[in-house]
């Protein structure tokens, strides 16, 4: 008991919760999420077992907070244990889980902390399921990395590759998406294209088998594509949508009597008002253009939003929703955008991934609080410190250009609890020896007589 008392006065004397701008862009994994806001910081919650969270830890988190010190960032793409992201100089990053050399870095050691994919400076999407990963540049060419045991790397072999290289020689690509071992990607006058395993249909070309390199599955125009576990679906120019693969869970939206496979892209229904739909492990959600949505397929753990757990084999409303912009799916989960920049979620809480403060599920939609836990957000103007390098392997140095005193400085472990180093009336700017630390993440409290500041390092 004492211990846990500690930990509560720490972090109540470490954190300070405050309102911030809410997240402009999501991704989810399996149980962990990514997320950017509107300054371009990081922040993520969730399973943190291979280090996906990217805060040099394996500590999960049940609520956002933010990762390292860039507010660069401009993408980010949650795998199952892996993670993903691109920042403003064109740069990609990953960190997670590297089995089958899915970091992209040469190596198959994965990494607690963002590592960049090689030295280009001209990514401009990536996107991944669980074993593989596809990327498009700004030049519109195509990139695969990762397991190719089912071709889905696109490279005509099976060879796994644990640096990106280029799928073809042709330059207009556009959209992209992963699933379980298939891929699927759209060039620029949105036609469709998708490679690696057919056995559920998943590629929409009748095979029944594999597709080597990328194959002409319709040449209709696609505006949104996504890949579930095994089963696609698509939005047309014309605002219908479409879908083909595996239906044994009715995630194709096509009604009770359909068989359990589609070996073809199939109307659901004969609306024209479809912006996007994305696909879950066995469910979908779509949101029309008139910001309602609507959901479909498995719903054990409320995937679908309603309060029930009756799988459904066509759309229904979610009555609660409405004004939404934009939907992000995880395995078992939602996040909805809605226009007042407001942020909604239900669904299966694996791991607190739903950013929530529990691990229970939800089954309707519940309101996403943005009142965030950040280091960084809590400290004061009138303290003010530089920390470096950091990450860090040997040596920190902390630095003030502030005319207050600092009259305590004490370093504490990943969390919160025990205190690893204490100097009193130090003599800034310090160095700290931290090479016997423990790789992992660190914070440091610095007290004046009047204000305090908590900064974070990650030793590695």
């Amino acid at each position: 008991m004492k211990k846990i008392i500690t930990f509560i006065i720490l972090f109540l004397a470490f954190y300070q919760l405050g309102f911030s701008q809410c997240y402009t862009q999501i991704s989810v994994g399996s149980y962990h999420t990514l997320a950017i806001k509107a300054d371009g910081s990081l922040w993520a919650c969730g399973s943190n077992s291979y280090g996906e969270l990217g805060d040099g830890t394996k500590v999960d988190k049940n609520k956002f907070e933010s990762i390292g010190n860039s507010k660069d960032w401009k993408f980010v793409e949650a795998g199952s244990t892996t993670s993903f992201g691109i920042k403003q100089d064109g740069t990609a990053w990953a960190w997670g889980n590297n089995a089958n050399g899915l970091l992209g870095d040469g190596t198959k050691i994965s990494k607690p902390l963002p590592t960049q994919i090689g030295t280009d400076q001209d990514w401009e999407r990536i996107a991944t399921y669980e074993s593989h990963v596809l990327a498009v540049k700004k030049n519109g060419t195509l990139w695969a990395w990762g397991k190719n045991k089912y071709y889905q790397l696109g490279l005509n072999n099976t060879f796994d590759r644990t640096k990106p290289i280029q799928v073809g020689t042709e330059n207009n690509w556009n959209l992209i998406a992963a699933g379980l071992d298939f891929s699927m990607a759209t060039k620029k006058d949105g036609t469709l294209w998708t490679w690696g395993n057919d056995e559920s249909g998943t590629l929409g070309l009748g095979l029944f088998e594999k597709a080597k390199v990328p194959t002409l599955a319709d040449l209709s125009k696609y505006v949104s594509i996504s890949a579930g576990d095994s089963h696609a679906v698509g939005v047309q120019a014309d605002g219908t949508a479409w879908s083909w693969g595996y239906n044994g869970d009715k995630q194709l939206g096509l009604g009770y009597n359909v068989e359990k496979w589609t070996y073809y892209p199939t109307q659901i229904g004969n609306e024209t008002s479809w912006k996007e739909i994305k696909a879950g492990f066995a469910f979908c959600i779509g949101l029309k253009q008139d910001g309602t949505v609507w959901s479909w397929g498995w719903n054990l753990f409320g995937q679908l939003g309603n309060p029930n757990n009756s799988l459904s084999p066509i759309p229904l409303k979610i009555v609660m929703l409405s004004g939404i912009k934009s939907i992000e799916t995880g395995q078992d989960d939602t996040f909805a955008f809605e226009t007042n920049g407001d942020i909604k979620v239900w669904g299966r809480n694996t791991g607190d991934h739903l950013g929530l403060g529990d691990l229970n599920s939800v089954k309707t939609p519940q309101k996403l609080n943005c009142t965030t836990v950040s280091l960084e957000e809590s400290k004061t103007e009138n303290l003010l410190t530089e920390l470096f390098p950091n990450p860090a392997t040997d040596f920190i140095n902390i630095e003030t250009s502030d005319i207050e005193v600092v009259e305590k400085i004490s370093i504490y472990d990943n969390l919160g609890r025990t205190a690893v180093y204490i100097k009193q009336n130090p003599n800034l700017p310090v160095q700290i020896d931290i090479s016997q630390y423990k790789s992992g993440l660190y914070f440091i409290q610095l007290n004046s007589k009047t204000n305090m500041r908590t900064l974070k390092f990650s030793k590695i």
